[in-house]
Formats: structure tokens, C-alpha cells, sequence
């Protein structure tokens, strides 16, 4: 029978860098935490990360700004660097070619919503 830790997970084989296996491992064995737990919590974080970021782009306001910021690149570029993040030429030419189709993505996924009901008071004025 197994037991009630494992009962929603699958097991799945994944193939990484050899370094980047061996960092974790370090990381893993001065954290006492097995490799698989450490790399479901990476993982989990990220995801938060990225969905958020997917549901975000449902915003128009937000996909106005993001489709600015991929065609100015040295704005982009000097956002990242105050964020404390330094983007390569690939990650930037990454990020360039991958955006359009995320906003249209968000676009999308924001045209099949149900608009939200306003409920409350009216405002004054408006």
C-alpha cells in the first residue's frame, strides 16, 4: 500500500546537466533534504512565479507594457539590471521572440472570460 506522502505524485525521469545535478546535490545534503522533495519545491515556487505572470498578461493594461518593453530592449535591459538581474543577448533575444506570442496568449485567454460584475456602491462621479 502506498503511503499517504506518495499518494497524489507520479514518478517521472527527467535528464539535467551533470553539473547543475551535482549542485543540487550539495545543496540537498547540506539542507538534509532528499533530491526529489528540493526539486518539486524549486519547481513549485516557479510555477507560481509563471502563473502569475500568464494571468497577468490577461491584463491589458500589463500587455500594453510588456509589448513596449520587447521593442525597446535597452529599457528592458536597464529594468532588468535595477531588478538586480542581468540579461545575456540570448535571454534578451529569448524574451524578444517569445513575448508576442505570450500577450496574444493573454489576450485570448482574457477575450473568453466572463466580464466582472460590479458590485458595491456606484462611485460618485463616474
Amino acid at each position: 500500500m502506498m503511503s499517504r506522502m506518495h499518494e497524489n505524485k507520479e514518478r517521472i525521469t527527467i535528464t539535467l546537466d551533470a553539473e547543475l545535478l551535482r549542485r543540487i546535490d550539495v545543496v540537498c545534503a547540506d539542507r538534509h533534504e532528499p533530491r526529489s522533495s528540493y526539486i518539486e519545491r524549486l519547481l513549485k515556487d516557479s510555477m507560481k512565479e509563471v502563473e502569475s505572470f500568464r494571468q497577468d498578461l490577461e491584463n491589458p493594461v500589463f500587455r500594453g507594457i510588456a509589448k513596449a518593453l520587447v521593442s525597446t530592449p535597452g529599457v528592458l535591459t536597464a529594468i532588468a539590471k535595477l531588478a538586480g538581474n542581468e540579461l545575456s543577448s540570448e535571454e534578451l533575444a529569448e524574451i524578444r521572440k517569445d513575448m508576442p506570442r505570450m500577450i496574444e496568449q493573454g489576450r485570448e485567454r482574457q477575450s473568453t472570460k466572463k466580464p466582472r460584475s460590479r458590485k458595491g456602491p456606484a462611485l460618485e462621479g463616474a
